[in-house]
């Protein structure tokens, strides 16, 4: 199915918007657009937290680098029971085929269901925000599953650790930077010193 190209400051379907990426810069429409990426980010306003982008629908994507381009429609994982929608339209007449009728589609709903129902209503929240990092191995770029990390906060580290599928949340009392460390255990062998110099 032709489904126009997602890019950063398209609207959601709840009023949120998709957030500038970090990594690949590739720009579609008139006015320079920045495409939005799968795993990139967007902000919900009625959970106020920053979730990710989710592919929905068929599977094919264009690619920059390894990262996936996102698409009208696909969805955002947040903190609400019901996830927004990308709203593409900023990107002009840049389409791309999906593939669903010959491919089949991706359920991103379901997996999305059930990071919702971790979250805390809107209702029974603080004035807390919650980021989600999608995290990867910089060499092979497979998804860190499992792995423990440390989220620096306002100077302050708190330890977490990612999903199955290589997530890690955040939470603050406000917005703020929030600069991610991945914990590795090193080999344990003997170290032979460097001989001359």
């Amino acid at each position: 199915m032709m489904r126009r190209i997602a890019v950063a400051g398209d609207k959601l379907s709840n009023g949120g918007e998709v957030c500038y990426q970090n990594g690949p810069i590739f720009t579609f429409g008139n006015a320079g657009h920045q495409a939005a990426l799968i795993n990139g980010a967007a902000y919900c306003p009625i959970c106020r937290t920053t979730g990710y982008i989710a592919k929905d629908g068929g599977p094919r994507r264009m690619t920059i680098g390894g990262s996936e381009i996102a698409l009208d429609s696909d969805l955002i994982v947040c903190g609400c029971p019901q996830n927004p929608r990308i709203f593409a339209q900023l990107a002009g007449e840049a389409w791309y085929d999906d593939l669903a009728e010959s491919l089949g589609v991706i359920d991103a709903k379901k997996s999305a269901e059930s990071v919702a129902q971790t979250v805390v209503p809107p209702s029974e929240q603080s004035e807390n925000c919650a980021s989600w990092f999608y995290v990867t191995d910089s060499a092979t770029a497979l998804p860190l599953c499992n792995q423990e990390i440390i989220a620096v906060v306002a100077g302050v580290e708190q330890a977490c650790k990612t999903d199955a599928n290589g997530y890690a949340k955040v939470e603050t009392n406000d917005p703020h930077d929030i600069d991610i460390h991945v914990i590795f255990s090193s080999p344990k062998r003997n170290l032979i010193p460097a001989q001359g110099g």
